[in-house]
């Protein structure tokens, strides 16, 4: 049983398997985009014009996003030094 979210109940099988895997690959997709922008720190500080302020901004809420969908960050320090 799927129930909307105004309270409609269905029996459609398909379309519950349809929504499950489809948030099962964009949490898995957007996991990947954040992983990425934490190895690209330094292009990130360059596109915030070397404003540090910015920066920590953007890089707090990549690390946000990630522990909001319950990965770990692990490569932070090595990542922050790189380049």
């Amino acid at each position: 049983m799927v129930m909307s979210t105004c309270g409609e109940v269905s029996k459609d099988g398909p379309l519950f398997l349809h929504i499950l895997i489809s948030r099962v690959a964009d949490n898995r997709s957007t996991i990947s985009y954040y992983s990425h922008q934490l190895t690209c720190l330094d292009q990130l500080m360059t596109k915030m014009n070397y404003y540090i302020t910015a920066f920590n901004d953007e890089v707090q809420n990549i690390i946000y996003q990630l522990q909001s969908r319950v990965e770990s960050i692990l490569h932070l320090m090595v990542n922050l030094f790189k380049g």
